[in-house]
């Protein structure tokens, strides 16, 4: 694993070359750096393979139009002979403009609910309407069959793995709402597809000292995708006051609220009835598919990143995950009629 950036790679940006690096421990995925330099600092990552390269024009497409529309966004920094990114030997590396403040793993109050919802608000509404051919974009995106069939094959060629029959205990229970599953996805994936982040878990909001919205981060999964499909990964990520990997998990309905309302202030009027109505079953469709996927990953273990000190394996902890999101999934569950109420009054 890096554990640093290696020194070819920062040569590529004179202003960072020979700064302090310092990891960054939230996030999944890419491998992440702050790196100070006099005054300088900036977030430099290390893509995982799922990206493409091509990611990187998307990233500097849309970052151009948010900062037309005067919406604050980190910017990819060219390197000194004007590249989006380095190529080295361990993989695809890019620096960005480092934005200061805070960053969560939960929401910490329902007044940062409304602030996360008023961000993202502003985020859908300077894309509204705003055409972009897409280069790179991930396969299977909340693509709940797939995941389910990944956690079949996962369950079949893996029997002899230690943390087997747990996994397969807690996947039965998953499998029994395959038939709702595949129906609500065929429902959403009816609707129009709108200019999306495509990852909206909380860490990927920057606040400011008073909570207030600064910016989003991590813009590798930046495409096209149903409206319920985005904000149901949000309040997936927002609405549970526990963390990912906690038992037993709960979905705030305070926060949703704030959230829903503090969205609703930017983007009422933009979202159709349709794709409203579809908000509170795409919460539940994934969390359970993210359980699915968590699930799969603690027999497979070659895709999420785990916490080193508090979990033996990346299995282990992959397993709390995806036990973690089912109990999650069952909470939306039993207030799904409250929390479509919610909508229908705010939006």
């Amino acid at each position: 694993m890096t554990e640093t950036v290696p020194v070819e790679v920062l040569a590529a940006w004179p202003a960072l070359s020979g700064g302090a690096v310092t990891p960054v421990s939230i996030g999944n995925i890419n491998r992440t750096f702050r790196v100070d330099k006099g005054d300088t600092a900036a977030i430099v990552q290390r893509l995982h393979p799922v990206f493409d390269a091509s990611v990187h024009n998307d990233i500097a497409a849309v970052t151009d139009r948010l900062a037309a529309q005067g919406v604050p966004t980190p910017r990819l920094l060219p390197t000194s002979d004007g590249s989006l990114y380095v190529v080295a030997a361990d993989g695809v590396w890019r620096a960005q403009s480092f934005v200061p403040g805070k960053t969560h793993e939960k929401l910490p109050s329902p007044d940062v609910a409304r602030a996360a919802g008023e961000l993202v608000g502003r985020f859908h509404a300077a894309l509204d309407g705003w055409t972009h051919d897409y280069a790179f974009t991930r396969g299977n995106v909340h693509n709940t069959a797939h995941h389910l069939q990944t956690l079949r094959d996962a369950l079949a060629t893996h029997r002899d793995h230690r943390l087997y029959n747990k996994v397969e205990a807690t996947a039965r229970s998953l499998l029994l709402d395959d038939d709702a599953l595949r129906s609500t996805q065929k429902a959403i994936e009816a609707l129009p597809p709108r200019n999306a982040h495509g990852d909206l878990k909380v860490s990927n909001l920057r606040f400011d000292d008073r909570g207030q919205g600064l910016c989003l981060v991590d813009l590798d999964t930046l495409s096209r995708m149903a409206w319920p499909l985005e904000m149901g990964d949000a309040f997936r990520s927002w609405c549970n006051p526990r963390q990912e990997d906690e038992l037993p998990a709960r979905f705030d309905a305070t926060l949703f609220a704030e959230g829903i309302g503090g969205y609703a202030d930017l983007m009422r009027g933009r979202i159709t009835q349709e794709e409203s109505a579809l908000l509170v079953p795409a919460i539940w469709l994934i969390s359970t598919e993210l359980a699915a996927r968590f699930l799969a990953d603690a027999l497979l273990e070659n895709y999420f990143g785990f916490d080193a000190q508090r979990y033996r394996t990346k299995g282990d902890h992959h397993l709390a995950r995806g036990m973690a999101m089912l109990s999650l999934a069952r909470d939306v569950q039993s207030q799904r009629d409250e929390l479509r109420s919610l909508v229908d009054h705010v939006l």
